[in-house]
């Protein structure tokens, strides 16, 4: 999957947040983005995820431009820096949210949660709910495995 960020504008009122940016990323690389607190390095992502729109500049994945999807149907994984969790669900529930949401067979969808549980070391919170995991760095791992979940080409 590549993924091709090209000159984004961003503003908030009179406050310009993005100016011309403009970003490639390849199919197998690991891009880190980094900056002072209040550069935009939030608000980029949530212009890729769609969570907000830019005012000008266009995404596009795999040479397809999705400037105008909504989130769900970029096939995106985001992981905020504050977790959020769904507090009524334990973190079995949280994790299978996103294949259900993405219409993932039954058996399929419970096989790959039980593998994403075996994968990140995560099977003695399953059944605790996001209050119950006094760990911000377990609760941030369920985060992380949920955004797999989603099936996602680019996390």
């Amino acid at each position: 999957m590549k993924l091709t960020v090209e000159h984004i504008d961003k503003a908030f009122g009179k406050v310009v947040a993005l100016q011309d940016v403009n970003l490639q990323v390849e199919e197998g690389e690991y891009v880190a983005i980094v900056g002072p607190s209040g550069c935009g390095k939030s608000t980029l992502l949530k212009v890729i995820m769609g969570i907000i729109r830019q005012d000008h500049g266009t995404v596009h994945i795999d040479g397809v431009d999705v400037s105008d999807l909504p989130p769900e149907e970029r096939n995106l994984g985001f992981v905020f820096q504050d977790i959020l969790l769904f507090p009524h669900m334990t973190a079995y529930e949280n994790i299978a949210y996103s294949p259900l949401v993405k219409g993932f067979n039954r058996q399929l969808r419970g096989q790959f949660v039980e593998e994403l549980f075996i994968f990140g070391k995560i099977d003695q919170w399953r059944n605790n709910y996001p209050i119950e995991i006094s760990s911000r760095g377990i609760q941030q791992k369920v985060s992380l495995i949920r955004a797999l979940a989603t099936g996602a080409k680019l996390l």
